[in-house]
Order: C-alpha cells, then sequence, then structure tokens
C-alpha cells in the first residue's frame, strides 16, 4: 500500500464462520524466482514456506501445538492502483 510492503498474510478458513481458523503467524522462507516491473504493472513468481496455527476465536491467541504446515508456490501479476 503506498509503494511500502505490508508483509504476507495466509488464513485457512475449515468451516463457514470466522472461527475457528489457522492462520500463519511467522513465514519461515519467502523466495523470489522472478520480479519483472513493467511500468504499473509487476509479475512476481517464487514460494512461501511456514506453519499455519490455530486460533479457536478472535479473542485467542494462535495456538502452536496445533498447526498445518505450508508450502505455496504463486505466480502473480500486480497492478498499481490509483
Amino acid at each position: 500500500m503506498n509503494d511500502v510492503p505490508n508483509g504476507v498474510t495466509v488464513m485457512y478458513f475449515p468451516e463457514s464462520g470466522m472461527t475457528p481458523h489457522y492462520t500463519l503467524e511467522q513465514v519461515e522462507r519467502v523466495s523470489f524466482d522472478r520480479l519483472e516491473i513493467d511500468g504499473d504493472t509487476a509479475r512476481i513468481v517464487g514460494s512461501l514456506e511456514g506453519a499455519l496455527m490455530h486460533v479457536a476465536s478472535m479473542t485467542s491467541d494462535p495456538d502452536p501445538s496445533d498447526t498445518i504446515e505450508l508450502s505455496v508456490r504463486f505466480d502473480v501479476e500486480a497492478r498499481r492502483e490509483e
């Protein structure tokens, strides 16, 4: 946002509501295989690894004893909005 990276957000909702859910609290590894910038567009290809932690309710902290390992490859075309 405003040309400043916000970080990575990954969440998994196994049921139809907001809770319980799993959230990525710490990214273990991010790598970029390709980054092409052309004016207001960019293409980003890479991978991300980490662990999603269970969150029982909106007021509870993530539970590091209940995790889902995550390994994702991504290929994104981003466009700057005015």
